[in-house]
């Protein structure tokens, strides 16, 4: 027989069984699942050789006409790596799929004993408890409250923000899930940023913007107290308002506007809500979303100016001295050990 009619023969056989195959298994396959099912090694190699197939990560493969999405990206790390799990960024979007998580070229695995990296799959050694672990479409996962944790732990500082921020703001996080993840991470990579996050968590910050000003609050002007964010003031008129800080002690609030509230016919209920907090003996500070995250040293000035109008405290008396926040990691990241001298030789000592 010539190696023609081998492969027409070949071909013959594929064209029938190709759609028995994406039912069976999805459309993710392995060439070891193809065995079991009868296939030669003849009819595998020809698939492969004439790109029937296409791989999809690691070492699965898909019909050449089967679009490759995330899902099925999941599904060939399990095939490749049976003990795997999918962790951090890669299992956040899974569970969100329209979560503003950066694009990633590889899917990441979490594995508890060394294995070398695949196509399209990235190793990440570490050990997950198993109320960590759950099941999704039949594929290991990791648990979303834990992904969350990671990823954010994984991401540089600003994408880690602005996710945390969208997560937030949907209700994607749970708080005493996310606190309780975040405590299991003490002395991990990362363990000192996630202080932070839990801080806002607690404090149910809704923006980017807010988190600034939380920052600024607790670092520059020195007050880890005393002011409380998202709290509900009830006016003489029996209406509630939830403010975005306040200053109780000193009957202070402060508002964080940003682009959306300044859309036309929303600038009387802003005057409305204003004049009935300062009848219920309040004052309100307004500041935009802009100059809280683009401004700060006029941030600052505004806050100190409106807290502490007569006299201001020692540590505010000049503002040139006011530091602008930083990231409690700062300096853990900027430390630099001192260079040890050079060893001299027999003949220099």
């Amino acid at each position: 027989m010539t190696t023609g009619q081998v492969d027409n023969d070949c071909q013959t056989t594929m064209d029938t069984t190709n759609q028995t195959v994406e039912h069976l298994l999805s459309g993710v396959f392995t060439r070891r699942q193809l065995r079991q099912a009868g296939w030669s090694r003849c009819q595998v190699a020809y698939q492969a050789k004439h790109g029937s197939w296409q791989p999809v990560a690691g070492k699965a493969w898909c019909l050449s006409q089967t679009r490759i999405n995330h899902a099925a990206a999941a599904k060939a790390a399990v095939l490749t790596w049976a003990d795997g799990v999918i962790w951090g960024p890669s299992a956040l979007q899974l569970w969100i799929p329209d979560a503003p998580v950066p694009k990633q070229d590889n899917l990441t695995v979490a594995i508890t004993i060394y294995r070398r990296a695949q196509v399209g799959l990235r190793p990440h050694h570490t050990r997950l408890l198993p109320e960590e672990i759950t099941g999704l479409g039949g594929i290991r996962v990791q648990e979303l409250q834990s992904a969350i944790v990671d990823t954010l732990r994984d991401l540089p500082l600003e994408q880690a923000k602005e996710l945390f921020a969208w997560l937030l703001t949907r209700g994607h996080i749970i708080r005493h899930a996310f606190v309780k993840v975040a405590s299991r991470r003490k002395g991990w990579r990362g363990a000192l940023r996630l202080n932070y996050f839990k801080d806002e968590v607690l404090s149910n910050a809704a923006s980017i913007p807010e988190l600034d000003c939380h920052d600024i609050l607790r670092q520059s002007l020195a007050m880890p107290t005393g002011w409380s964010p998202n709290k509900l003031v009830r006016a003489l008129s029996g209406e509630a308002f939830c403010v975005d800080v306040l200053v109780e002690e000193l009957g202070k609030i402060v508002e964080i506007d940003g682009a959306a509230y300044h859309q036309p016919g929303l600038g009387g209920k802003d005057e409305r809500r204003d004049r009935l907090l300062r009848e219920a003996g309040f004052d309100v500070l307004r500041l935009t979303a802009i100059e809280v995250m683009y401004n700060k040293p006029a941030t600052i000035e505004k806050l100190v100016e409106f807290l502490y109008p007569a006299a201001k405290p020692a540590h505010l008396a000049d503002l040139d001295s006011i530091q602008l926040p930083k990231p409690r990691w700062w300096h853990r990241h900027t430390h630099h050990k001192p260079k040890s001298q050079p060893r001299r030789r027999r003949s220099q000592r």
